[in-house]
C-alpha cells in the first residue's frame, strides 16, 4: 500500500491522461516514455529527474511561501500560538527598551538640572553672596542630601554668615559622609579652630586637607592668617609662601608677607608684598 506522502512515480504511455500537461518545474510538456511524479500533496505532475533536483513540489514550496506571508492564510496547527508568543516577546522587549530610554534621560535630565542649582550655589559662594548660596544649596541638598562637596560648601557659607552653629551640622555631615575629601576637612576645621575647645582638633583637620589636597589653596591661606593672627609668625610665613607657590597674585599671601616682614622690620621687603598687592586690586581688603 502506497503511504499519502509518499510520491507516485509513472511511465507515461501514448495514451496517458498526463501528455497535453507541463511539468511545474522545467514547464515543458510531457512526452511519451517520460518518467514523471505525482506530488502526494497537490497531484501535480513533475519530471522525475526535476523532482529529484528539487526534493519537493514547486507548487507546494509557492503555496508554503506566500501562505507565511498571508495574513488571511488558514495557519497549520500551532502555528499561530507560536507566532503570537514570539510578537509578545519582540512588544516586551521593545516596551522594556523604551521604559529603560525613558527612566535613563529623566535621570540625565534632572542630573542636570540638580547640577545648575550646585553650581550656581558655588559661584555665589566665591561671589561672596553667601545668602544666594545657601539657598542654592539647600534646593539642591533637597534632592541630593549626601553630596560632601555641596554639604562643605553650605557649611562653610553659613560659617561666613557667624552661623557657627548651622554650619557645625553641615560640616561634620560633609566629614562623615566622606572623612577623605579635603574640602571637608577644611571646613570642619575652620569651625572647630573658631570654638576656643577645640582649636587643635581643628588645626589637625586643616592640616589633613592640605595632606589629601596640597594645592588646596584656601587652606595654605587660612593656616597662614591663623598663625599671624595668633603672633606665630615663622609658621604663618611658611603657610604665605606656598600660597603664592600656586597663586603668585594671591592678595592675601602678599599682603600677609607684607606684614610679618614689617613686624620684623624689614621694612624694605614688606613694601615690595604690599605694593604688589596694591598693583592687583588697590581696593582689597582682607575678607577672612
Amino acid at each position: 500500500m502506497i503511504s499519502n506522502n509518499t510520491p507516485l512515480e509513472l511511465v507515461l504511455g501514448d495514451k496517458s491522461f498526463f501528455l497535453t500537461q507541463k511539468c511545474i518545474f522545467c514547464d515543458s510538456t510531457l512526452g511519451t516514455g517520460d518518467t514523471i511524479v505525482l506530488c502526494p500533496v497537490c497531484h501535480r505532475v513533475n519530471h522525475k529527474k526535476c523532482w529529484d533536483t528539487l526534493k519537493e513540489c514547486p507548487h507546494c514550496k509557492l503555496q508554503i511561501k506566500n501562505f507565511s506571508s498571508s495574513e488571511d492564510s488558514v495557519k497549520p496547527e500551532g502555528f499561530q500560538k507560536i507566532k503570537y508568543k514570539k510578537d509578545y516577546i519582540s512588544l516586551v522587549i521593545i516596551g522594556l527598551c523604551f521604559i529603560f530610554a525613558f527612566i535613563f534621560l529623566w535621570s540625565s535630565l534632572q542630573s542636570k538640572l540638580l547640577n545648575k542649582y550646585k553650581i550656581k550655589a558655588i559661584e555665589y559662594y566665591k561671589k561672596e553672596k553667601f545668602d544666594d548660596a545657601i539657598k542654592e544649596f539647600n534646593t539642591y541638598l533637597n534632592a541630593s542630601p549626601h553630596d560632601n562637596e555641596a554639604l562643605s560648601y553650605i557649611a562653610l557659607a553659613y560659617m561666613k554668615k557667624n552661623n557657627l552653629s548651622e554650619a557645625l551640622i553641615y560640616g561634620e555631615k560633609a566629614y562623615k559622609s566622606n572623612p577623605d575629601l579635603s574640602l571637608a576637612n577644611f571646613a570642619l576645621g575652620i569651625i572647630y579652630t573658631l570654638d576656643k575647645e577645640k582649636i587643635k582638633e581643628g588645626l589637625t583637620y586643616l592640616d589633613r586637607s592640605i595632606t589629601l589636597d596640597p594645592e588646596l589653596i584656601e587652606a595654605h591661606e587660612y593656616l597662614g592668617e591663623y598663625f599671624y593672627s595668633n603672633e606665630e609668625l615663622n609658621k604663618a610665613e611658611v603657610y604665605f609662601n606656598n600660597v603664592l607657590k600656586l597663586e603668585p597674585s594671591n592678595l592675601k599671601a602678599l599682603n600677609g608677607l607684607g606684614s610679618i616682614l614689617y613686624d620684623r622690620g624689614e621694612h624694605g621687603k614688606a613694601t615690595e608684598y604690599l605694593l604688589r598687592a596694591i598693583e592687583i586690586n588697590p581696593d582689597y581688603s582682607d575678607n577672612w
